[in-house]
């Protein structure tokens, strides 16, 4: 669970950085912030859902 919170939190932080560099019209700021939404949606995928699937429905 605490993965799926972290992902959450470093999906957001991209998406507002990504923001202020549209505004500010930097693209290595944007680059780098695609890379923190990315990162954050990895983060929940694989270690917040998947784990929490495995724990839930793992073997009996």
């Amino acid at each position: 669970m605490p993965f799926l919170f972290l992902g959450v939190v470093i999906f957001l932080l991209g998406v507002f950085m990504f923001r202020l560099g549209k505004k500010g019209h930097n693209h290595d700021f944007e680059l780098g912030s695609i890379g923190l939404i990315i990162g954050g949606i990895i983060l929940m995928i694989l270690y917040g859902l998947f784990y929490r699937g495995l724990t839930l429905f793992g073997p009996q």
